[in-house]
């Protein structure tokens, strides 16, 4: 039985013998994930690698996606769809003689990513992936790097490129990161071999990713610890071999963010970054607080407010207006006042708080629902309409938000910005809150309250909060299992050394950016403080007060690797209709 509009990762249930011929229209591609035992599970650990790999094809419009539980397989439904994946994400998960008997026969095309090959038996992988099993690989504590580490398979070879497996030493000294591989001997000369993998401490590499003709091998899941340089990036490359996918373009694209842009930020911050823009000829995303708030005057001395709405700064909303117009900056609405009213969350001031997530008890807002949230967003796109402004994008602060209101945000917004926290999730809607009615449409000021019968019935079901974690992504995606269309942030962000956290200098974001050029379509993408704009002594990356040179050559090296930062208010006008099929779930 259907309930209305269903979208998510309970999207439509299918008989279990068959897919309706209808959905060969678009192109077929089948997910099949572990269950962890417990057959069906949409919210167990191997659903969400599923959706991670669901998300990625959303970068492909004329996909169609059916997701099912390898426990659930029936004989035949490999050769239902041309393209299929099977994620062994959970050790000697036991698989059916249906499904092992299918990857011997049938001719479409198969990726094997991780654990429970050895399933198939030798016959079987040799025949079919010209593979020999040799064994699981995990750390070497008898050889440690540079850095005290243990030893494994972590550095990825790819198109002249290394890309770098996360790898950490937590407070305990227990080494945190993706260690364990499936080694694989090749033992057919047809097997080609995109990418290996060396070995951080030994003189050693073994195949990473292997292919023989339609049959792919990839030795690990790709998904869990993702980074900026990790080997996830090959994958997400890879997935234009796979299904047989055309680059959408060959122009390196680039975005940058002017980030917590509110009308107490100092306007000579905002003014100093944007003449830097202009000399580079480029462009970028002015991410947009409307109201400020420090009701606990953390930031904010008296006599400065500690509230103030844009429509109260005069000289603020100038000068966004200008640079709007100019066509310099793209403006994105970062929440209404990117904290939570009175509540610390976890300090109570505008840009440093969280606002749709409670980060001190790590749950959504007390006060999390449909309505609640439209009608905030409402009240702070009456700031942005009633300053003369429109905004093209939406860019969730901290990037944090409750799957709810993230259903949301992809109905009230043409495309979010920025990375994405997800969860395991079943949700129902019986209808979307219709395209003309977007806060990014002119007009969308007319609607205020009639959207919010739309969302009334919206209902979503939740895995556990442990499960909660971050996806980016390398190009933009016309559709994840949210149904949001979203550019990435992939490029890290710059930290000074008197930061808080960890520095990230100029030369970090370019590595990311030269590296990931061997991507295809690959947008590089990063964000910039307007405090960065002060002198080193202040907090920020100049000489002095204004000087931005240190920023500039970021922009200039990026320009001579090939990159070009584009408009996104022109951009994202271009591509604003189109999305992927709803995806398809077995139960």
């Amino acid at each position: 039985m259907i309930r209305g509009a269903v979208f998510g990762l309970s999207l439509l249930l299918l008989a279990n013998d068959t897919v309706a011929m209808s959905v060969r229209s678009p192109k077929c591609v089948q997910i099949f994930y572990d269950g962890n035992r417990h057959v069906g599970n949409q919210f167990g650990y191997g659903r969400r690698m599923a959706l991670y790999l669901q998300n990625l094809l959303g970068h492909f419009k004329n996909v169609q996606q059916i997701l099912s539980p390898v426990e659930r397989y029936q004989k035949g439904q490999l050769a239902q769809c041309p393209y299929n994946f099977y994620i062994g994400s959970q050790f000697d998960n036991q698989l059916s003689a249906e499904f092992k008997e299918d990857v011997k026969t049938s001719p479409t095309s198969l990726v094997w990513m991780g654990y429970n090959a050895w399933q198939l038996g030798d016959q079987i992988l040799q025949e079919q992936f010209g593979l020999q099993y040799a064994g699981i690989a995990e750390i070497d504590k008898n050889h440690l790097d540079a850095d005290g580490m243990p030893g494994f398979y972590r550095l990825h070879e790819y198109k002249g490129e290394v890309f770098k497996k996360f790898a950490s030493l937590n407070s305990s000294g227990t080494l945190e990161a993706v260690y364990d591989i499936v080694k694989m001997r090749i033992v057919n000369p047809k097997v080609t071999v995109p990418s290996w993998v060396k070995h951080s401490t030994l003189e050693d590499r073994v195949p990473y990713v292997t292919r023989n003709w339609n049959r792919w091998f990839i030795a690990d899941v790709p998904f869990p610890y993702m980074n900026e340089e990790d080997r996830y990036l090959i994958f997400t490359d890879l997935l234009f071999d796979i299904i047989d996918e055309k680059p959408l373009r060959t122009e390196r694209l680039a975005i940058a963010r002017l980030e917590d842009v509110h009308p107490a930020i100092p306007e000579w911050q905002i003014k100093a970054f944007a003449d830097m823009i202009k000399r580079q000829e480029s462009s970028f995303i002015l991410s947009l607080i409307p109201i400020f708030n420090d009701p606990y005057r953390v930031n904010s001395k008296p006599p400065e407010p500690s509230y103030l709405p844009m429509t109260k700064a005069p000289g603020f909303v100038k000068l966004l207006r200008e640079l709007d117009a100019s066509g310099v900056a793209t403006i994105a609405m970062h929440g209404v006042t990117h904290q939570s009213d009175d509540q610390k969350n976890p300090d109570g001031v505008s840009g440093l708080d969280y606002e749709f997530w409670d980060i001190v008890a790590n749950q959504p807002m007390p006060n999390d629902t449909a309505e609640n949230l439209v009608t905030r967003l409402e009240r702070g796109m009456k700031e942005i309409t009633e300053s003369g402004l429109q905004p093209s994008l939406w860019l969730t602060p901290h990037y944090a938000a409750s799957i709810l209101d993230t259903a949301i945000f992809g109905q009230l917004f043409d495309w979010n910005v920025g990375r994405i926290i997800y969860q395991p999730f079943a949700a129902t809607q019986k209808e979307r809150i219709p395209a003309h009615m977007r806060f990014t449409r002119a007009g969308s000021s007319l609607f205020t309250g009639q959207r919010l019968p739309y969302v009334a019935d919206l209902q979503v079901e939740l895995g556990k909060k442990e499960q909660m974690t971050e996806q980016f992504f390398p190009y933009e995606i016309y559709g994840d299992a949210l149904g949001q269309r979203i550019l990435p942030e992939n490029a890290a962000y710059l930290i000074p050394k008197a930061g808080v956290a960890p520095s990230v200098p100029v030369d970090r974001v370019l590595s990311i950016l030269k590296r990931n050029r061997v991507l295809r379509d690959y947008i590089g993408s990063f964000f910039i403080h307007p405090f960065l704009m002060n002198s080193v002594a202040n907090g920020g990356l100049g000489e002095f007060n204004g000087d931005t040179k240190e920023i500039e050559r970021l922009f200039s090296e990026a320009r001579k690797m090939g990159y070009r930062f584009v408009s996104m208010k022109e951009w994202t006008a271009m591509n604003r209709e189109g999305i992927r099929p709803e995806p398809i779930e077995r139960k």
